[in-house]
Order: C-alpha cells, then structure tokens, then sequence
C-alpha cells in the first residue's frame, strides 16, 4: 500500500471473482477510515485494477478522509 502521485496503490489477497476483491477493499477502506461498511462502495472500476471510491455521507469531510489516509500510510 502507498501514495503514488495522487493515486493510492493497495494490494490484496481477496481474488477477484464475484466481487470479492471490491468487497474487502470497501471492508478494508472503511476500517482503515472508521466508517460504517455500507458507507464505501466502488463508484466505477467494479472490474479493473484501477477503481473509484466514494465515501458515502463523507462529502464534506475530504479534507478529513485525506489525512487520515496519509497519516494510516505512514504508519505502514
């Protein structure tokens, strides 16, 4: 997992069958940013590597969700 640009690189070990993959992203996504599963989804990319997230109810906090993930990724 790491910054690239301004794209975030996540690796993981769910396949991607039956949406799987987009599953524990989201699971992995709302733990990482203590939010309730329901509020992350796929928002486009359900079946590429690159993908689209939206944080649910979280619109005015972006600024928020962004240093949070900076802050999670340099703990790593």
């Amino acid at each position: 997992m790491g910054m690239y640009g301004d794209v975030v690189k996540i690796r993981l070990s769910a396949p991607p069958v039956d949406g799987k993959a987009n599953e524990t992203l989201c699971l992995f996504l709302a733990r990482a940013f203590t939010c309730a599963s329901r509020e992350v989804s796929v928002a486009r990319g359900q079946t590429s590597r690159q993908k689209v997230i939206c944080f649910h109810g979280q619109a005015n906090q972006f600024t928020a969700i962004q240093l949070a993930l900076q802050m999670y990724l340099a703990e790593k």
